[in-house]
């Protein structure tokens, strides 16, 4: 899921990619691995490009809803999200960007009692890649995504992954983007997946983000604010604590690898407070939540169709 925001001019190209993650929606569901970017590639004709750097922050609140595993009812459970990224892009040579960074983010849920389920799924990486200009309608991301999957219960090497994501945007016009990218996951069971996306402005004051993990359809009002309605994506996997399985009455998934995914509905509004930094706020409801420990084949779901959220958040460039 590749999100991109380009405006293209003679002699000079500035597009902007919002942030790549990767979502493992369960094997049984074909294993479709979902991809967002998010960068700040900046590539000009002039001499001393100076390091650029992108964040982004945001903080959700999903309200209770009940669970199931099978027939059996796991109780109530409400949750927490966060994620937060920085990331410089440094000029190496003309056409071609070192990403460093870092990033976090979380799944934070509450009242689990006896369900087999931790209490948090937190990723805490770095961000190593390359962004490069092939030409001037082909731009380019190889990056790697080093870091702790886990529900940081016991800490160990085996918490360790290292997705690797390939990226292309292919720049029609500053109208139409056309965004490819593939995703190598060593805890996949499928371990390449390929992803398509688009972005197209078909009217002045209409957007059309059909980019994973957060599609949606803008109606900009004017220059600082925009509206908008659509979906988003969130996902994860993640290794369990030794004792979850036999704190739960389910030895078998100690030590195991869950996926985690939820999937969103609603709207929101974009504001620009600076020419650099914007703020978000959207909501709507949670249809559908699920855990698939995959090697120990266990399922959990979200059995409420409507659960409310709110989400909140900020982004920038400079």
């Amino acid at each position: 899921m590749l999100d991109i925001i380009c405006n293209c001019h003679w002699k000079k190209i500035s597009v902007v990619f919002l942030v790549i993650s990767l979502s493992f929606l369960s094997y049984s569901e074909g294993g479709i691995y979902d991809y967002e970017a998010d960068a700040d590639l900046r590539v000009e004709e002039e001499e001393g490009i100076p390091v650029s750097y992108e964040f982004s922050a945001d903080y959700s609140h999903v309200f209770d809803g009940d669970l199931k595993q099978g027939n059996r009812d796991l109780g109530s459970i409400s949750e927490d999200t966060y994620d937060a990224e920085l990331v410089a892009s440094i000029p190496l040579t003309y056409g071609t960007y070192l990403r460093l960074g870092a990033g976090s983010e979380g799944f934070l849920f509450s009242d689990v009692g006896r369900a087999p389920i931790s209490e948090r799924l937190i990723s805490t990486y770095a961000v190593l890649g390359f962004d490069y200009e092939l030409s001037d309608q082909w731009l380019l991301r190889l990056e790697a995504r080093p870091g702790l999957y886990s529900d940081f219960e016991d800490i160990t090497f085996s918490d360790v992954n290292v997705p690797l994501i390939l990226g292309g945007t292919y720049l029609i016009d500053s109208n139409l983007q056309w965004i490819v990218g593939m995703l190598v996951d060593p805890w996949s069971d499928i371990a390449v997946i390929p992803a398509v996306g688009v972005r197209w402005q078909f009217a002045d004051a209409w957007i059309l983000n059909f980019i994973l993990p957060k599609p949606k359809l803008e109606y900009e009002v004017n220059g600082s604010l925009t509206l908008f309605i659509g979906g988003e994506f969130k996902a994860g996997s993640f290794r369990v604590g030794e004792d979850l399985g036999t704190d739960s009455g389910m030895p078998r998934i100690n030590d195991s690898i869950v996926s985690y995914m939820e999937a969103r509905v609603g709207g929101g509004l974009n504001y620009s407070i600076t020419e650099w930094l914007s703020a978000e706020i959207d909501g709507g409801i949670v249809p559908y939540r699920r855990w698939d420990y995959i090697e120990d084949s266990l399922q959990i779901k979200n059995d409420s169709a409507l659960n409310p959220y709110i989400q909140i958040g900020i982004k920038g460039a400079f």
